[in-house]
């Protein structure tokens, strides 16, 4: 399983930019069309370099329910390098449409050629044939981790690891220490069951967190190696977080102090900027999914919630005391209602409660809603920090603090070991 890339080409310069628009392009000749929408011939006019730019209807992917099947396309072949694989440079949207930038095939689609010849030559014939076969190895060798050697296999079963102690339980399976025999590669083996998976019927919500979260790439985001399965489990494959659960540190420290609270704040910061680079929300950002590694680094764990952003979203989901006010009301949110869960965070780390908190689920929501702010007077906490959380918990989500805005402010920048790495 792969991931869609954020939308710039990183081995191909001259289509590289970080965000694209229609604007962007000189749009030429109609290459072709299809069930839900065109292709057409163009120019990326920064680069001069020539696209096909594959033009998809929103209301048309929706009546056929094949939004979640363009997911996956994105996220597959955006990944592949391959000379016989056609680049998927990026993509970028609009209110009605979802636009792909691909590399152009100059000499168009091979069935037309066939059928203008009817038949191909023998030679002709085990050409495409061998490079189709290279291609097609280069897939299947995909469900290894590329980048990770010593974990890197073709295919895993239960045999391949040796299975220490248990690091923790959840509602669907329990979570063991384990070492990868061929390379002694020690990771996080969670083991999920099944039969509990299709009762809570959040199949689909695991098969999107392991497309997600496979191919994130970031210091401060718990990677995920691959995944196998058996008749009974699925196994997924992960980094070993050798300090454990941050939950736990705060319950023990009952608060942080600034400096450890602005190392963590601006290390998530850091890590949602690139999600949200890669068209990522989380979605449910909060102490029980974030881990700390063996040097101190924080790590996002779990992406349970997290979806890709081709559309704004109505979903309620993520835990209640974090909830931003846009999804207690059940209206569209986007990639703010992170900036809202770490504004959140933030005033965790230093008071050691969320400041919404509630006796009943009811006032909860309604202080949510109403921004119901307070900042108790103790522990003391500095003003610079008030003046963060403050910018962060605003009800508009457009007015939030932007998260490279918040790296730039002063309690961060006073406070936060540039490191990322809390030395305590």
């Amino acid at each position: 399983m792969a991931i869609a890339t954020e939308k710039e080409v990183s081995d191909v310069s001259a289509v590289a930019q970080k965000r694209w628009n229609l604007g962007d392009f000189d749009i030429g000749k109609p290459l072709g069309r299809g069930k839900f929408g065109h292709v057409y011939l163009a120019r990326e006019k920064r680069s001069n370099h020539i696209v096909a730019l594959k033009v998809l209807f929103k209301t048309q992917l929706q009546q056929s329910q094949v939004e979640h099947q363009l997911r996956r396309e994105v996220e597959i072949q955006s990944h592949l390098r391959n000379p016989n694989i056609l680049r998927l440079y990026g993509y970028f949207y609009d209110q009605k449409r979802v636009y792909l930038i691909l590399e152009y095939a100059a000499r168009g689609e091979l069935y037309k050629e066939l059928q203008k010849c009817k038949y191909f030559s023998e030679r002709r014939a085990a050409t495409y044939v061998a490079s189709l076969a290279r291609a097609l190895i280069y897939c299947h060798g995909k469900h290894e981790v590329s980048d990770v050697s010593a974990v890197a296999q073709k295919r895993w079963n239960l045999g391949d690891f040796d299975i220490g102690k248990p690091l923790g339980r959840g509602k669907f399976g329990h979570v063991y220490l384990a070492r990868e025999k061929r390379s002694n590669h020690i990771v996080a083996l969670k083991v999920l069951f099944k039969t509990q998976l299709q009762q809570s019927q959040v199949e689909h919500q695991l098969r999107r967190e392991v497309e997600i979260q496979s191919h994130l790439r970031n210091p401060n985001i718990l990677r995920l190696y691959g995944y196998f399965y058996d008749q009974k489990r699925v196994y997924l494959i992960l980094e070993y977080a050798a300090r454990g659960e941050l939950y736990k540190e705060l319950q023990k420290c009952k608060y942080f102090s600034e400096r450890r609270a602005a190392t963590y704040v601006a290390s998530l910061a850091r890590a949602l900027i690139y999600c949200h680079g890669k068209h990522v929300i989380h979605r449910d950002i909060k102490p029980e999914n974030l881990l700390i590694g063996a040097q101190g680094e924080l790590k996002i764990a779990d992406f349970g919630w997290s979806v890709h952003t081709f559309n704004r979203r109505r979903t309620m989901c993520g835990t209640l005391d974090y909830l931003p006010p846009e999804m207690v009301e059940s209206v569209e949110h986007d990639a703010s209602v992170d900036i809202w869960s770490l504004g959140i965070l933030c005033y965790e780390f230093l008071y050691g409660v969320p400041p919404f908190e509630a006796m009943e689920h009811s006032d909860t929501y309604r202080r949510i809603v109403q921004v119901d702010l307070k900042f108790p007077p103790k522990p003391i906490v500095s003003a610079s920090a008030k003046d963060l959380i403050s910018q962060m918990l605003v009800k508009e989500s457009a007015q939030r603090l932007p998260l490279h805005k918040l790296l730039e402010h002063p309690w961060i920048v006073q406070n936060a070991d540039p490191s990322g790495i809390y030395r305590g």
